[in-house]
């Protein structure tokens, strides 16, 4: 890992922050460069030269007292510290940007947001805000640190796992894949009614996805997922998540979000309310994290059995991977079908199951006033890697799905979709 830069302003906050970042680079093996910005651009002359010799004294008494075994080496600036800050560390090449955190107590999102909260918002490498120096001192000497990574389907979510394995490949850090999901959206998604749907289940789904998504990381360390119930912005439930997991760290990624939007941003959330340090990735232009890759374990063929329609079946087996499951559905109207039509239904699917010994197959009815949903909802619920439909016909379903279900699949499902062109 490239050089560590680390920005204190000798408060009690920001010597957390250099201890953690001694740290860190002891244990990477990284430089680290510890920056101070005198923000007095109005002062000039003989006091100037003045305050700027104070601080450098100041910042070489800091960085010997921390007594660290690696060098630290000492850089002194004028200016605003947010500029000067991300302007070094990009003339750096700096891999972690670490601060302190002072300056989150109470308040609103709509304030001005503080030095640490400006840095993670504008930077393009990791910024580390630290609370407190201590579980990363502790990591350094080889013990487990803990630390929430909030997933989600974002390029930067995928980042922000990539940078935890990172140390998980140095030194043991228990990861917690946590996902804040609301209840009317979940209900939506897979198709569950208020009434009979406990939170329970939706949970278990949605921790479900999660281990799908991100079965494996790199490194040392326990994984475990976790999904817990929002009802108000993202950043809090993670935080308030993390603090249930006994977590030290939360890393998640950042979007970039300014002005007003902030009190939108999870990011701002977060480093505004969090007991605990927090890491904001933002994305790193790398292909998606390896773990959250495209998969083709069970995939889910539709049909209306028109001789289009059953052309997405073909299509199914040839892209389901070796041992792994196809799902056989047919969409039979707003209303369930009777159980002898059900049966009739069913073997009629069953009779369009191919005879191919490298996958599982199932079959299911599936009934809604919107096909569309009706499918996207059963994908989900089933944990469907990817539905196979046909996309032109002259009856029922097929023929509906080039102009309204494959389209509003794609549109608006969260599954990709694959979609089959045939003609009666």
């Amino acid at each position: 890992m490239s050089a560590i830069v680390c920005g204190i302003d000798f408060s009690a906050c920001s010597l957390w922050a250099l201890r953690a970042a001694a740290a860190l680079g002891a244990r990477l093996g990284s430089d680290v460069i510890v920056v101070h910005v005198v923000n007095a651009l109005a002062i000039d002359g003989a006091l100037r030269d003045a305050t700027f010799a104070r601080a450098k004294v100041r910042i070489e008494e800091t960085v010997h007292a921390v007594g660290c075994a690696r060098p630290l080496q000492t850089h002194l600036s004028w200016g605003d510290p947010v500029t000067e800050l991300l302007s070094f560390a990009k003339a750096r090449h700096a891999s972690l940007l670490v601060v302190g955190a002072a300056g989150h107590e109470g308040g609103s999102l709509y304030r001005p947001a503080a030095t640490s909260e400006r840095l993670a918002d504008q930077s393009d490498v990791p910024v580390l805000v630290v609370r407190e120096g201590a579980p990363f001192e502790a990591w350094a000497r080889g013990e487990c640190l803990r630390a929430l990574v909030a997933l989600d389907e974002t390029l930067s979510s995928a980042s922000a796992l990539r940078w935890a394995e990172k140390l998980r490949r140095v030194a043991p850090i228990d990861v917690v894949l946590g996902h804040i999901y609301y209840a009317d959206l979940a209900r939506a998604e897979y198709g569950l009614e208020q009434s009979g749907s406990p939170e329970q289940r939706i949970e278990a789904l949605v921790e479900r996805d999660l281990r799908l998504r991100a079965p494996t990381l790199e490194g040392t360390g326990e994984v475990s997922y976790r999904a817990s119930l929002g009802v108000g912005r993202a950043g809090d439930h993670l935080v308030e998540l993390a603090e249930a997991e006994k977590c030290g760290l939360l890393v998640m990624g950042s979007h970039h979000r300014r002005g007003l939007s902030r009190k939108a941003s999870a990011g701002a959330a977060a480093l505004h309310a969090s007991p605990m340090s927090v890491v904001v990735v933002p994305p790193d232009g790398a292909d998606a994290h390896p773990s959250l890759k495209p998969r083709r374990h069970h995939v889910l063929a539709v049909t209306d059995f028109s001789a289009c329609g059953n052309a997405a079946i073909p299509w199914a087996y040839a892209l389901v991977t070796a041992g792994g499951l196809v799902t056989l559905a047919h969409v039979s109207g707003e209303e369930a079908p009777s159980p002898q039509v059900g049966i009739e239904l069913a073997a009629k699917l069953r009779a369009l199951q191919a005879d191919e010994p490298h996958a599982v197959t199932r079959i299911e009815l599936l009934h809604g006033r919107n096909p569309a949903k009706a499918i996207a909802a059963a994908a989900a619920r089933a944990g469907a890697d990817l539905i196979v439909i046909s996309s032109q016909g002259n009856t029922g379903l097929t023929r509906a799905a080039l102009g309204a279900v494959a389209e509003e699949l794609i549109r608006n499902g969260t599954r990709p979709v694959f979609v089959v062109r045939a003609v009666d």
